[in-house]
């Protein structure tokens, strides 16, 4: 599921550089500040989708278990 979204969030990005571009939407006049700060949301897209990916991985080889015994130890120890 997680792959079909992030198709989708990227055809939706490539046509709206036109429209984040243009005067009357967002109001970026430089298309290189643009490209930063989506380079930034896509570096923060990848990390989350990594971390979904591999609690996917987790949860497949092992027990839903030890990926909830895991967590508590995460919430009582940090």
């Amino acid at each position: 599921m997680n792959v079909y979204v992030l198709q989708r969030c990227f055809c939706g990005v490539c046509p709206g550089l036109y429209v984040a571009t243009s005067e009357h939407a967002f109001g970026y006049q430089d298309s290189s500040l643009l490209c930063q700060n989506l380079l930034l949301l896509s570096f923060g897209a990848a990390l989350a989708f990594m971390l979904e990916m591999s609690e996917f991985l987790v949860v497949s080889q092992a027990s839903s278990l030890t990926l909830s015994v895991a967590g508590i130890f995460k919430v009582h120890f940090a």
